[in-house]
């Protein structure tokens, strides 16, 4: 082989060296972009996987402070109905829900008046329990405590018996 053609092969072989060289260097570039993106995608994921772990835990404290609220309000309504299942007279408490009042407790006195128990009772309006006439006259004494914003505690004039 020729002085001449050796020159032209090692030339050509080279060209084709520095382009391997360039390809591979470019091949490496984008590798190291790509690993770039996906380390800073894993640090994305990574930075909300912690935040939704936060979150839980929140949420988890949060259940659990308004289970010990519950159980605190449940101690209290026991008490409460204990305290007013020891007077002996017809005894209850309503809620407002929305336009009508519901029947929320009521005493062991006030079953025995009516005969019937406090789950025929409790949650209920006077319009479901009562005569619409009767039960027209307690909603308005019952607006007019609410509009008071006092508690009240005065005789009713009380149906007979069971109603």
């Amino acid at each position: 082989m020729s002085q001449e053609s050796r020159s032209k092969i090692i030339a050509a072989l080279a060209t084709i060296i520095v382009a391997l060289l360039g390809f591979l260097g470019i091949m490496t570039s984008a590798a190291q972009q790509d690993r770039k993106l996906l380390q800073d995608q894993i640090n994305i994921m990574t930075s909300r996987i912690d935040k939704l772990v936060k979150d839980n835990i929140k949420e988890r404290r949060l259940v659990l402070e308004l289970k010990l609220e519950l159980r605190q309000v449940n101690t209290k309504q026991k008490i409460l109905q204990g305290f007013i299942d020891s007077v002996p007279l017809p005894m209850w408490t309503k809620d407002l829900d929305g336009a009508v009042f519901r029947m929320s407790m009521i005493n062991k006195a006030y079953e025995k008046y009516f005969d019937r128990s406090k789950i025929e009772y409790e949650g209920r309006t006077d319009f479901d329990v009562y005569p619409e006439g009767i039960a027209r006259e307690f909603q308005k004494s019952d607006w007019r405590v609410y509009n008071s914003r006092r508690h009240v505690c005065r005789p009713e004039n009380m149906p007979e018996g069971r109603t």
